[in-house]
């Protein structure tokens, strides 16, 4: 990148006010479009590369224009090509920002993220390449859920793994059970449980993917039509989070979900200890894995946490009405706490899907 420019950013990002540095800079806030179009290809591979995607996502001019032109294809050269790791996933994450952006780089886009993701499980990717993967299949999956990108290569590129799930790379091992249970989640393709079950052989990964395994036992018990097929799913489901709790002490999420089936399933006992027990321990868990996630990186779909959150609270509060002496007669059901539960596991599997508008709304 040229030196002047390079200069007058920093000049920019130093006077900038936390709205505008939020925003991201105008062309005409340094030197005008055709002093930005010509340092673009720079911008793509230097720290600042963030700033770049902020430049093409605010450009509306003509889709003919060719300066707006260099900056989509200097934009899919960073996706295609950027070597740092903190500065691609900031710029990834700005980019989830901008659908009509990620909507007119389209196919173009997605063949880039995928080059990134096959690079990142390659077994002898280093520990930097594999987490660009990482971070480029963790874009790749927000816009297909989102509706931007249709999701037939991800699945593709998924469900092509599970015979070399045991080389991939450990940086993209490690990061991958999210990514496939989100992906079984949205597209309900079960040969990704394969996956997840070879990922789970995996020490660094296999309380991540027990947890996937695990959720997704819970999802065909909050999916049952009767309580035939209810009470066994709830039960396995259980018995998954009860091993993430033995393989990760600190896997909070696991020990809320736990607490909750063991909550609905005291319902009905004459005793209502074990119901204040479980409602008890929800609480606390969801109180430390809220502050154990504060103030980190949050990959796009934990952007939605704050509506999971609020979620687990109403449950804690409808268990614990539930749970009072008082209300032993009442109306209560564990068909209401099933369903402040699917809110919380809706919530907390969701995205925020941007829209032209400005806000994020979940999906």
């Amino acid at each position: 990148m040229k030196e002047l420019f390079a200069a007058t950013l920093q000049t920019w990002a130093q006077q900038a006010s936390p709205e505008q540095l939020r925003a991201g800079p105008r062309p005409a806030d340094l030197g005008g479009r055709n002093v930005v179009a010509a340092a673009a290809d720079d911008l793509a591979s230097s720290p600042l590369f963030a700033y770049l995607i902020d430049l093409a996502g605010t450009d509306e001019t003509d889709p003919s224009d060719p300066q707006r032109a260099q900056l989509d294809q200097a934009v899919l050269r960073g996706i295609a090509e950027h070597d740092r790791y903190t500065s691609y996933t900031s710029a990834v994450s700005r980019l989830l920002t901008y659908p009509t952006l990620t909507k007119r780089l389209g196919r173009a886009l997605e063949r880039a993220l995928q080059k990134r993701a096959e690079a990142g499980i390659n077994a002898h990717a280093t520990p930097a390449v594999a987490a660009i993967g990482a971070t480029a299949t963790e874009a790749w999956l927000h816009l297909c859920a989102t509706g931007v990108l249709r999701e037939h290569r991800l699945l593709g590129f998924l469900t092509d793994l599970p015979e070399s799930a045991a080389d991939v790379a450990l940086e993209m091992a490690k990061r991958l059970p999210r990514i496939v249970g989100l992906v079984h989640e949205h597209f309900h393709d079960d040969d990704l449980l394969t996956l997840l079950q070879r990922l789970a052989d995996i020490p660094e990964a296999e309380a991540d993917a027990g947890f996937e395994l695990a959720l997704a036992d819970l999802r065909r018990a909050l999916d049952a039509d009767n309580q035939d097929e209810l009470i066994p799913a709830l039960a396995q489901a259980r018995s998954g989070f009860a091993a993430v709790e033995a393989c990760d002490e600190a896997r909070h999420d696991a020990q809320a979900y736990a607490a909750a089936l063991d909550a609905i399933m005291a319902f009905g006992w004459s005793d209502p200890t074990p119901l204040h027990d479980a409602v008890t321990r929800l609480e606390a868990a969801v109180h430390q894995h809220r502050a154990w996630l504060s103030g980190g990186y949050q990959p796009p779909w934990n952007w939605a946490r704050v509506h999971a959150e609020t979620a687990w609270l109403q449950l804690s509060m409808t268990l614990t009405a539930a749970a009072e002496p008082l209300h032993d007669a009442c109306w209560y059901h564990p068909s209401q706490a099933l369903a402040a539960l699917l809110d919380a596991y809706q919530a907390g599997r969701s995205f925020a899907a941007h829209t032209n508008g400005g806000g994020p709304a979940r999906r």
